[in-house]
This record gives structure tokens, C-alpha cells and sequence, in this order.
């Protein structure tokens, strides 16, 4: 085995984020925490800002660089993000850093971070009685193996999978944001194409009253509600036994709009259950609880979704007519939904809504004929999109395997 230094002795330095608690502002700098930190990620939108006075005088000791590796220090430890932009807006609290300003060793270190043997490492070095962390100056002591070009070279594979990993993102963040984009003009803004290819509602076309939803909807569109509509049918929990080997769904392990953690499988097998799901074709997923916006889109083609997974009782599905699909999925990603689901959530333990509470929100009901042009137009993309996750879910699983074999020099890569 190649020797162990110290992670101060591996990089340029190790420190981490402030402590202090500043206070929020509406516009300023982001300051991220722990728990921005979600699969190799940085979620910058979901935290809050902090004046610019606050921001400076944090990175006055714990300004973040390129090249820099974030490590979670308290919550779920030992999670990272490796920064590889030049351009850093954001300041860091309870977050440890190993500075390395130095490409190739960051990237070989943020390897070396999600092997075995430095999670072990990790779980040995907990302190913390109700909350557990991982204190700066065992972040300094951190055992890893001194670098050497040729076992970088070892982990460029590594590097590779997750290049094409984040490409796929890539590819399927653009399709999604092109399908967006155009329910927004068509269903939001009413500016979809009328019988003369204009925009209907800057042209001029006719808009009437709607008690239902409170406001003017093109002529001829109706509402209805989330339960009972022409549109989707709510799905209802209940399957006597599993069909085959089947994979427990639960929201825990969905995160956005993907599925991220089906690798540790839990299979059941004849097993008698009345509170979980089988997904069907052409349906749409969301969780119930409040604050939790996860949502999964199944399509005929989500064979994956359909043949290998049983959803937990914390989804609710509906099933929609193939040329609404796409647009309920917009419909339950938007803001106005998720507001009106966090409203009607309710329980002692967590708050969330049942299926009745789907009663108490309105629902557009655009023109059939426009609908199918939606579906025309986008299916194609989301399509893509679920073979873009699929893939990755099996680079991840490919990454993962390889991961402690190229690292410890087990297997190595040729010129």
C-alpha cells in the first residue's frame, strides 16, 4: 500500500467555514451549509443570502478557491462537492474544506474521499452526542495516500464516467427547460398558437371568466380538480402480492425529479402488501408531504419504472390519458401546485395531503386538440431524458465498483 500523510501535509490547507449565524437578507451572497451539499452537487438555490459585509468578512479566513474539495461536517458526514469553477459567489458555514488548488490532486483526493476505507476513517472519528461531526482537526489528520501521477492516471476512468454522468444532466436539463419554456407560453401565458399560427392572447383571442379558477381562460378551455377530471385518475394503494422480484420505492430516495438511491435494493417477493403501488404507463408521481417537492414522470417507455419498482404510500400517482402526460407533469412541477399541496397538508407527526385534499385544487383543462400538440412536441424529450437517467444510474453502479479496485491498485489503466 502506497504510504499515508496527513491531509495537511496532502494539501495547501484544510479549514473550514464560519460558525456564526448571519443574517439572512433578500438579495446578497448565498451561504451554503451541510445539507446543500447533495451528490457531488452544490444546491446554491436553495440556500439564503447573506449581505456583502457578511460574506467578506467570512472569506476573509474561509474563502473557497477552484480546485477546493467541500466536505460535510455535521448532518449527514462526510458528503462532497469538488468546486471546479474559477468563479465563487458563495460563502461557506459548518463546511470543511480541503483546499488543494491544484487540479489533478483535487480530483484524485475527491476520489480517495469516497472509498471504504476513508468512511471508515470517518465513522471512527465522530464525536458529538445528539449530533454528530466531525471536528476540524481531525479533517486536518485525515489519513490519505500521498499523490503520484501515475495513480492519477489509475482514476481518469472515474473522472470520465462522471464527465459523461454530468453531460447527461446536461442534455436532459435542456430538454426539460425547452418543454417548460413552451407550457409556459401555452398553458400559463395563453400565448399558443391559434388557428392562424399567432400567439392567441396577444392576438386578441377570447377569454372568458372562470368561476372555478378565479380568473379569464381561453374560450373553450375548462376546470375541474386534481381528483376528478377528464384528464388523469388518481391511483389507488393496494396490491395483494408482488408480482416477481420487485424494488421498495421510498421518497427518501428521490431527490428533484430523480431517482437516486436504488442501489442497496430491498426485494419482496410474494409478498402480501396493501400499502405500497406498482407504477402504470403514462402516469405521474409526487410526493405528499409538505415542503417536499419530489415528483417522478412514467412514461410507456419507462420499462425500468414499470417492471422493477414498487412506490411507497408516500407518492401519490396519477394516471393520465398518454396526451396529457406532459402536461400534468408540468402542471404538478409547478409552484402553484406545490403552494397549494403545502397549504392542504395536514397530521400531527408530518404534515401531508391525502387523496380527498386533491379535491380542493383546481385544475386547467386546455383544449384537447392542443394538448395532443403539447404531447407531439415534447414526449420525445422526456423520453430521452428518462434514457439519460437510466444510463447514468448504471455509471454510477459501473464508478462505484471500479472506484476501490483502481485505487488501491488492483486493477490499473494502460497507456
Amino acid at each position: 500500500m502506497r504510504n499515508l500523510i496527513t491531509a495537511q501535509e496532502y494539501c495547501s490547507s484544510v479549514f473550514d467555514g464560519t460558525h456564526a449565524t448571519p443574517k439572512p437578507q433578500k438579495c446578497g451572497k448565498p451561504l451554503v451549509t451541510s445539507k446543500h451539499i447533495l451528490n457531488g452537487k452544490l444546491d446554491i438555490a436553495n440556500a439564503y443570502n447573506i449581505s456583502e459585509e457578511d460574506y467578506l468578512e467570512i472569506n476573509k479566513r474561509s474563502k473557497v478557491h477552484q480546485w477546493d474539495i467541500l466536505f460535510s461536517m455535521i448532518g449527514t458526514i462526510g458528503t462532497i462537492y469538488l468546486e471546479k469553477s474559477e468563479h465563487i459567489s458563495y460563502a461557506i458555514k459548518n463546511i470543511g474544506v480541503f483546499s488543494c488548488r491544484h487540479e489533478k490532486k483535487a480530483r484524485y483526493l475527491y476520489y480517495f474521499l469516497q472509498t471504504n476505507f476513508a468512511k471508515r476513517h470517518i465513522q471512527k472519528q465522530l464525536a458529538g452526542a445528539v449530533q454528530k461531526f466531525l471536528s476540524l482537526g481531525e479533517l486536518r489528520k485525515f489519513p490519505v495516500f500521498s499523490f503520484d501521477e501515475r495513480s492519477y492516471k489509475n482514476i481518469s476512468i472515474l473522472n470520465n464516467l462522471d464527465e459523461k454522468i454530468e453531460l447527461n444532466n446536461k442534455i436532459s436539463s435542456e430538454f426539460e427547460q425547452f418543454a417548460r419554456t413552451l407550457y409556459d407560453y401555452w398553458f400559463v401565458q395563453f400565448d399558443f398558437p391559434d388557428e392562424f399560427g399567432r400567439p392567441y392572447k396577444s392576438s386578441g383571442g377570447k377569454m372568458i371568466y372562470n368561476e372555478v379558477l378565479k380568473r379569464e381562460i381561453p374560450e373553450g378551455w375548462n376546470a375541474s380538480n386534481f381528483y376528478s377530471n377528464p384528464l388523469t385518475t388518481v391511483i389507488q394503494p393496494g396490491i395483494e402480492v408482488f408480482g416477481g422480484d420487485k424494488v421498495y420505492l421510498p421518497t427518501a430516495s428521490v431527490q428533484g425529479d430523480k431517482i437516486i438511491d436504488c442501489f442497496n435494493e430491498i426485494t419482496f417477493q410474494d409478498r402480501e402488501s396493501r400499502a405500497n403501488m406498482q407504477p402504470t404507463p403514462n402516469s405521474v408521481w409526487f410526493a405528499k408531504m409538505k415542503n417536499s417537492k419530489k415528483i417522478l414522470l412514467v412514461g410507456n417507455y419507462a420499462t425500468e419504472y414499470l417492471n422493477k419498482f414498487i412506490f411507497s404510500t408516500g407518492f401519490c400517482g396519477l394516471a393520465c390519458q398518454e396526451i396529457a402526460l406532459e402536461y400534468m407533469w408540468n402542471t404538478i412541477n409547478s409552484s402553484y401546485f406545490e403552494n397549494r399541496k403545502d397549504i392542504l397538508a395536514h397530521g400531527a407527526t408530518q404534515e401531508a395531503i391525502g387523496n380527498d385534499d386533491l379535491k380542493s385544487i383546481p385544475l386547467l383543462i386546455p383544449a384537447k386538440s392542443l394538448l395532443k400538440l403539447y404531447h407531439q412536441r415534447t414526449k420525445h424529450l422526456y423520453h430521452q431524458k428518462y434514457v439519460n437517467e437510466a444510463e447514468n444510474r448504471q455509471l454510477i453502479l459501473l464508478r462505484d465498483f471500479l472506484l476501490p479496485m483502481l485505487m488501491n491498485g488492483q486493477v490499473s489503466v494502460k497507456n
